[in-house]
């Protein structure tokens, strides 16, 4: 589990016992923000960075100061929602201005951009083959749609 705070720490949490397994650190609040189901990625949206995806397996992620993969830009629309997909290869964001964005987890690259004719995206979640993803709006309208990925190298 990942738990952002106001002063700019993500704790990694065991889920079971509670315990903590790692501390990083950002520049102010991370929130939202989402951990990929291995483990392996963190993603956090901060008012000063943006939405960067930190590596937790990376030298020097943790302790004072986690820089990570600059996504989108904090002077951007704000990420609402942030999920990884169960196999964690792609990192999806809810924006505030209705758009759902997509990137390779792995390399940064963007691979969609989805209008979704909602003024902001609330929650979204993504189905366990990758094939189908749900939004919902403000107004909680749930659309389910069909994701056709571009291919991706490791």
């Amino acid at each position: 589990v990942a738990l952002g705070r106001w002063d700019g720490q993500i704790d990694i949490l065991d889920i079971v016992s509670g315990e903590s397994l790692q501390q990083l650190k950002v520049r102010s609040t991370a929130w939202p923000l989402a951990i990929s189901d291995d483990g392996h990625f963190v993603a956090a949206f901060t008012n000063t960075q943006g939405l960067i995806l930190l590596d937790r397996r990376a030298p020097g992620t943790a302790g004072a100061s986690a820089s990570g993969r600059l996504l989108w830009p904090a002077n951007g629309a704000r990420v609402a929602f942030l999920r990884f997909s169960p196999d964690g290869r792609r990192l999806l964001a809810g924006m505030e201005d209705g758009l759902v964005r997509a990137w390779n987890s792995r390399t940064g690259e963007e691979l969609m951009v989805l209008e979704t004719g909602d003024p902001r995206v609330s929650a979204l979640d993504i189905s366990a083959d990758g094939s189908s993803l749900v939004t919902v709006g403000r107004d909680e309208c749930v659309k389910i749609w069909q994701c056709l990925w571009p291919s991706m190298s490791e």
